[in-house]
């Protein structure tokens, strides 16, 4: 049986070096955000009827596989925000 343990990744993902806050936010939905990483679950043949939020473990029942529908979409919608305000200058 496959699990996917989104827990896991969260926390391998808040080990990053200089990393201090990592969200999820639903842009399909007034763009509401949730803390730490967080998955969609659904079953295409149903358009999205069927979506369940995951933030921990979930075991994928027989015969289920884990796929991401669009990889170049996906990627494209992972965005890195910088809280970095100043700039260094170089004088020479």
């Amino acid at each position: 049986m496959i699990v996917i343990d989104v827990r896991y990744l969260n926390n391998e993902i808040e080990k990053i070096p200089g990393l201090e806050e990592i969200n999820t936010v639903r842009t399909d939905r007034d763009d509401q955000s949730i803390p730490g990483l967080s998955l969609c679950i659904y079953n295409p043949i149903y358009n999205g009827r069927d979506i369940k939020d995951i933030d921990t473990r979930y075991q994928l029942k027989p015969y289920q596989i884990p796929y991401i529908e669009n990889s170049i979409s996906f990627k494209n919608k992972i965005k890195v925000k910088s809280t970095v305000t100043n700039k260094r200058i170089v004088e020479y």
